[in-house]
């Protein structure tokens, strides 16, 4: 006879009992807006991202215009990793251009991923008041190469930004 604590069934973890956290087995969204800006790391997981609003997403052939918002710290850690006009086209394939970061070291390279979820302008983190972002639904993730950054004050010590670049030809 088998020990039963040895089944593919058995489920290896054992809480004390003073444990209120438990394990969580569901996906893990940042839900303070409906757009993600990798810097720096492009990895899902890494914790190099600005969770923002996106205000603007426009794409004509091979580039992209990003408008958002940012709280002070956000805009000055966008602009301590990107490089503006630092990227060439490399060549022309049948008329598509690949482009590349001229800084060599991924120093003007920016992920910019729609976020599924999203919660309610407003609400606090621990409300639970999450929707579903539309902009996943009307956009795709891409890879730029910023060519031009630019930011305008707001109110409440937010900074409009805008973001030129192109996208990198592996996204396409």
């Amino acid at each position: 006879m088998s020990n039963p604590n040895k089944s593919h069934t058995h489920f290896p973890y054992h809480f004390d009992g003073t444990s209120t956290g438990g394990i969580n087995f569901q996906e893990t969204y940042n839900y303070d807006g409906d757009l993600l800006i990798y810097y720096s790391s492009m990895a899902d997981r890494s914790n190099n991202y600005i969770s923002c609003w996106c205000s603007r997403w426009d794409t004509q052939k091979y580039s992209l215009i990003l408008e958002t918002w940012l709280t002070k710290s956000e805009a000055q850690t966008l602009r301590n990793n990107i490089r503006p006009g630092a990227v060439d086209e490399l060549y022309q394939v049948l008329g598509k251009p690949v482009y590349y970061d001229r800084s060599w070291q991924g120093k003007n390279t920016l992920r910019i991923v729609p976020n599924k979820y999203k919660r309610r302008m407003g609400s606090q983190p621990d409300e639970g008041d999450l929707i579903k972002s539309s902009l996943p639904s009307m956009r795709k993730e891409r890879v730029i190469y910023v060519k031009t950054y630019s930011e305008h004050p707001l109110k409440n010590n937010l900074i409009e930004v805008k973001l030129e670049g192109y996208i990198s030809g592996s996204t396409l």
